[in-house]
């Protein structure tokens, strides 16, 4: 009875993983077959272990966004931080290209570097009263973050590059005109073209 059931729980678990095997890569294949042979030189007591960490790697990946959003916030923190902090040091006499330099943001092609864009993120309580460059646009029903104001591409491309390298990964720039939005595109045009 036990050879039966072995054997039809066998192919039936051939019959379908065969469909998803049929998907998979060269590397993905030669992967599934050690690990195959691996499971096959295991005690049952170490394949049992292997399924329960397993289950917990799942669980603990499952909590991570919340993890994962929470250490963003405080990243955009301290990006606001560090910029209030370069923009009190001033430009170094480079022609004013943060805002509080005397430059007007709202008129021409600006670039600024967006952080996220979130549904369930909204800080506009904690930023109520905040003279920093963290700016939230609600659009639709989408809460974005831009950080910075900058005239020159390659300056926003510097700061989208350090926002990376600190771990938010998704960080980008938002070019606009008079305040609105614009294709990156068109705004490299027109900067050129000047």
């Amino acid at each position: 009875m036990k050879k039966t059931l072995i054997l039809l729980s066998t192919l039936l678990l051939t019959w379908v993983s065969s469909p998803i095997y049929a998907k998979l890569s060269k590397d993905e294949r030669r992967a599934m077959k050690e690990w195959k042979k691996r499971k096959k030189s295991m005690s049952p007591s170490q394949l049992k272990d292997l399924i329960e960490e397993n289950h917990k790697l799942k669980m603990e990946a499952a909590k991570s966004p919340k993890k994962s959003s929470e250490a963003q916030t405080k990243k955009i923190t301290e990006l606001e931080k560090e910029l209030d902090a370069l923009r009190k040091e001033g430009d170094g006499g480079k022609g004013g290209e943060r805002k509080g330099m005397g430059e007007d943001f709202t008129k021409g092609i600006v670039f600024k570097v967006q952080i996220g864009a979130y549904r369930k993120r909204d800080l506009s309580n904690i930023l109520a009263g905040s003279e920093g460059d963290l700016v939230q646009e609600k659009v639709d029903d989408l809460n974005k973050y831009t950080l910075g104001s900058f005239r020159d591409y390659w300056k926003a491309d510097q700061l989208k590059k350090e926002i990376r390298a600190m771990g938010i990964k998704d960080a980008w720039i938002v070019p606009l005109k008079d305040g609105q939005r614009i294709p990156l595109k068109d705004a490299l045009n027109k900067v050129q073209n000047k």
